[in-house]
């Protein structure tokens, strides 16, 4: 379970979501829990596409992954429930992806380094429910990447290319010492970070997978 979590991050729940359950912003993991409780009984049709990001071991005093969910282009925010969490809330990402999956809604994924390796392993791998898509942006863990995600409709992973990535960056370094997951059998689609900075999050979803989640925000619900 986790350690540590900062409560006050704006987009860790959905605001409109917050003030139809009540307009109190959880502030603990009780709160939360109940914002979630009261979010499971609203009628499927009040909610919309989850869009959850979830940052690496770094996220909650950098931001790096966190910048994607505080930045998303307002006519696609407008499509979505963006929720935020921490790259070792697994567990509590299950339940919010359990929760969507059945009210029906589409499940869109976003996970940056130790957040997208857990991702996969602690919520994608473990849910029995389908996943439009899933973006892993230069995924970081001792564990091993599973060989594939059966019900993951389209697997987008942008990693850096860490033969050729400069050495002397802290966040480079964190990855190769984390052993950096890189390309990946499992996923549909590999793309190389050519600027191989493993702590840019943000620049490497709008070069990747931006357009990716467009698309699927705008199919009819």
């Amino acid at each position: 379970m986790p350690v540590l979590v900062n409560y006050g991050i704006s987009c860790r729940n959905p605001g409109r979501l917050v003030e139809v359950c009540g307009g109190r912003v959880p502030c603990g993991r009780r709160e939360e829990q109940d914002f979630l409780h009261r979010l499971s009984l609203l009628p499927a049709a009040d909610l919309r596409t989850l869009f959850l990001v979830m940052g690496g071991f770094m996220d909650g005093l950098k931001g790096y992954a966190r910048q994607i969910a505080e930045n998303m282009p307002e006519e696609l925010s407008a499509r979505c429930d963006i929720f935020y969490r921490e790259h070792d809330e697994g567990r509590r990402v299950l339940e919010i992806m359990e929760l969507y999956a059945q009210k029906g809604r589409t499940l869109v994924l976003v996970g940056h380094s130790w957040g997208a390796s857990s991702l996969v392993l602690d919520a994608v791998a473990r849910i029995h429910a389908s996943v439009a898509l899933l973006v892993t942006l230069d995924p970081v863990d001792w564990r091993s990447p599973p060989a594939s995600l059966p019900h993951v409709t389209r697997w987008v992973n942008i990693y850096v290319d860490y033969a050729s990535a400069p050495w002397l960056n802290r966040g480079n370094m964190a990855a190769r010492i984390g052993r950096a997951w890189e390309a990946l059998p499992g996923a549909d689609v590999n793309l190389v970070y050519a600027p191989g900075r493993h702590s840019r999050a943000l620049d490497m979803f709008r070069e990747g997978a931006q357009d990716e989640v467009a698309q699927v925000l705008k199919r009819p619900a």
